[in-house]
């Protein structure tokens, strides 16, 4: 679980670090909608990276491997 909290706050800070360069703004100057894709889309970059992680868990959980 840690391990997806970091790897969605670390793709949500690059992604919001990159909108606001672009704009020329500081990170809490970022719109509303600017500020809801950016953390939709680190939801999905975290999601991929540690999903392979959520499925051995949940094997061994089952198999009782653990």
């Amino acid at each position: 679980m840690l391990l997806m909290l970091s790897a969605e706050r670390a793709a949500l800070l690059c992604l919001q670090l990159s909108a606001a360069n672009r704009r020329g703004v500081r990170t809490d100057e970022l719109s509303a909608s600017e500020l809801v894709v950016t953390s939709a889309f680190s939801k999905m970059v975290a999601s991929t990276i540690t999903y392979p992680h959520e499925v051995v868990r949940s094997y061994m959980h089952v198999t009782g491997a653990a």
